[in-house]
């Protein structure tokens, strides 16, 4: 299930199509072990699809699609998040796993703040449910030693924040974090600095 899930990550990382079928034969898999029609690829597996989701929503929503199908992605992404969610907390998960919900709780009420979107999970504004989310992740990664995610969250959060110096810190962060690491595609997304 794994590495079904990993040649999806690939894929949509390069670019090419096909990345959501490997996500789907993953899920298969997962739903066939568990023996649970319902279940959504968590963890790591589960964070690399929700990326791609992620990131189909913010080029929609640049592109300019319909508000309708925005908010029909919206609450896709909510579903797959709270299904993952609900089963890292009755289960025993590495707390990256809880890290990385949080992180995608936070950017999925990100772009919907950016999208004058509604998260249909809560009531709250969403900015402030990201800027929660993201710094819960960020302290998530930090305490547990997992490096690796900090830049992303730390961007994200960066984006939010109308303090610019304490946007710019983080930025800087991720930048610092992204470049040490070799994380080429954190660095592209920062790219030169702008909080776009």
């Amino acid at each position: 299930m794994e590495a079904l899930a990993t040649q999806g990550h690939i894929k949509h990382r390069r670019g090419e199509a096909g990345a959501a079928e490997w996500f789907a034969r993953a899920a298969a898999v997962l739903r066939r072990q568990l023996g649970d029609p319902t279940a959504e690829l968590g963890s790591r597996p589960g964070w690399m699809c929700c990326e791609m989701l992620l990131d189909e929503l913010e080029v929609a929503h640049a592109a300019g699609e319909d508000a309708d199908q925005l908010q029909e992605r919206v609450e896709e992404l909510s579903r797959r998040l709270k299904g993952a969610r609900a089963f890292h907390q009755k289960s025993h998960v590495a707390r990256v796993s809880r890290g990385l919900d949080q992180l995608g709780f936070g950017r999925l009420a990100a772009i919907c703040e950016r999208g004058g979107l509604q998260p249909p999970w809560a009531s709250r504004p969403a900015a402030d449910l990201a800027y929660e989310e993201l710094s819960a992740a960020i302290r998530t990664f930090r305490d547990n030693q997992h490096g690796w995610m900090l830049p992303l969250a730390l961007l994200e959060r960066a984006k939010l924040q109308g303090d610019l110096v304490e946007a710019a810190v983080n930025l800087e962060e991720a930048r610092a974090l992204a470049l040490a690491m070799g994380l080429g595609a954190v660095l592209r997304r920062v790219g030169g600095g702008k909080l776009s």
